[in-house]
């Protein structure tokens, strides 16, 4: 990688590296990628960790199935992008963790099909054990890697772009001169929106999963919270993302709804795709906002190379602008939408989306 002009990735308007694993870039053909091969001999020498126990919490292991010979097994997807991390140099970093987790991890061969880990030991504490390791180092890989999809909720009525863009026309006419502030700083007023989680899909089997959990999510939360109808909320107001508004970085206008409604919608939604381990568990709630404004397109956009550094003085905009109303919306549809990406209307493409009060899934 080439440090002074590492490759950029948009993620919901704040722009990221890309940054090498192992030797390996993300974002490119996986099926490219060179690969460690380990010669592992579970077959050969199924007795070498024999009863050995590793001391673990007995939480749910998912397909644990205990087979005629006495050995628990467990598949597991891993996308083949992160099996490096798990195969190490020559095999060291497997061996080193089924040593460690007294289980047979075996790791699906570069011209193999399978595309399924499999643990085996004679001990469920082992398959647990070495289970929750594959987990936690895939997860602290994935961490280091942009973010490919999100969870929006669309603010693209035509209200809500009419005030967008009447703030934003008032702001260049009024206030260019300040620091920092011109088109370019601002986001498209197709693809306003909320975030209310990002997510890494690296490959098809992800994809489908976090397709499968928003349709999954629909089913329990809406039948519980007995939550059928759309969700009306206001966008107004503006608030930046640090304290000094002559050094702010994001602008952004502030959201709510009656009765707490919107909020503990995306927490849960948050907490859902967490649980299915789509995303890192946060013990916040979600920051319920809808980005204007933000420093980091202005590098970006006008030389193509991302400037952290960069900033702009809203003072001005706040002062004048500080409780401007854009409208109101309805919430009435959820989306798994593709980052830095754009359908005919302009907004993000969406992978799938469920509609609130209905039972159709739209796909």
């Amino acid at each position: 990688m080439d440090i002074l002009n590492p490759d950029i990735e948009l993620i919901d308007g704040c722009h990221y590296r890309i940054n090498p694993i192992d030797g390996y870039s993300f974002g490119k053909n996986v099926e490219n990628l060179p690969y460690q091969e380990y010669n592992d001999e579970e077959e050969e020498d199924e007795d070498k960790f024999g009863n050995e126990t590793v001391q673990e919490e007995d939480d749910e292991i998912p397909n644990l199935v205990l087979r005629d010979d006495g050995f628990y097994v467990t598949k597991v997807h891993v996308a083949r992008v992160f099996l490096p991390v798990l195969i190490g140099k020559r095999g060291t970093t497997q061996q080193r963790l089924e040593r460690e987790t007294k289980a047979f991890i075996r790791i699906p061969r570069k011209e193999e099909k399978e595309e399924e880990i499999k643990i085996r030991s004679k001990r469920k504490e082992n398959v647990a054990a070495a289970y929750r390791r594959i987990q936690i180092m895939v997860d602290a890989a994935r961490r280091k890697h942009t973010h490919t999809h999100f969870i929006s909720i669309p603010l693209t009525n035509e209200r809500i772009k009419k005030r967008f863009i009447e703030f934003k026309n008032s702001v260049l006419e009024n206030f260019s001169s300040d620091r920092g502030i011109c088109e370019d700083a601002f986001l498209k007023p197709e693809k306003l929106h909320l975030t209310v989680v990002v997510m890494t899909l690296v490959d098809n089997f992800e994809r489908h999963v976090a397709i499968n959990t928003l349709h999954r999510f629909k089913e329990s939360y809406f039948d519980s919270a007995h939550l059928n109808e759309p969700i009306k909320i206001r966008v107004q107001g503006l608030e930046i993302m640090n304290d000094d508004p002559s050094d702010a970085r994001v602008l952004y206008a502030k959201v709510s709804a009656e009765n707490n409604s919107l909020q503990q919608l995306v927490d849960d939604i948050a907490k859902f795709f967490s649980t299915a381990g789509l995303t890192c568990a946060s013990r916040e709630s979600v920051k319920l906002h809808a980005t204007l404004m933000n420093a980091r397109f202005l590098s970006l956009r006008t030389t193509g190379i991302e400037d952290r550094n960069k900033t702009f003085d809203v003072r001005n905009i706040l002062k004048n602008f500080e409780n401007y109303d854009f409208g109101e919306v309805l919430v009435n549809s959820i989306l798994l939408s593709q980052s830095h990406s754009a359908d005919e209307d302009g907004y993000y493409s969406t992978s799938t989306k469920i509609i609130l009060g209905s039972s159709d899934k739209t796909a």
